[in-house]
């Protein structure tokens, strides 16, 4: 299914999760050095800001790409709803034939609840628009 035809946002009440663009490889560089980054998905943070804007591209092929996260990485940018500041990424990935979710939020944003809204609100849609039976 491509995401470019059917998509425009996935809305929570303090947060939105939308499609990366190439414009946000500064603040994923930034948010990657974090030490939650660090501690938690090390395999994400980045060497310098040309290796963030590579990652980024291949995120975004994957919109237009019309593979299920069973297959591919779907992966979007969370931002505060209020502000529309990216505060840090939520998506779908293959697992051993599965779909797992993954997400980061950047240190400062923690434990204000954006994760946990991001995370229903993919999960939710996930579900309903790749019809998945199940996201670990």
């Amino acid at each position: 299914m491509n995401l470019s035809e059917s998509f425009s946002s996935i809305t929570g009440d303090a947060v939105f999760l939308r499609k990366f663009v190439s414009n946000d490889a500064p603040k994923v560089f930034q948010m990657s050095l974090e030490n939650g980054m660090r501690q938690w998905i090390p395999d994400q943070v980045y060497a310098d800001l040309q290796e963030a804007e590579s990652v980024l591209n291949f995120l975004m092929q994957q919109y237009e790409s019309g593979k299920s996260p069973a297959e591919t990485p779907i992966v979007f940018g969370v931002c505060i709803k209020e502000s529309g500041e990216l505060i840090g990424h939520a998506g779908l990935s293959p697992l051993n034939g599965k779909v797992e979710i993954g997400y980061a939020i950047e240190d400062c944003q923690q434990r204000k609840g954006y994760a946990t809204e991001a995370i229903k609100a993919i999960s939710s849609w996930g579900l309903s628009f790749y019809r998945l039976p199940e996201i670990l």
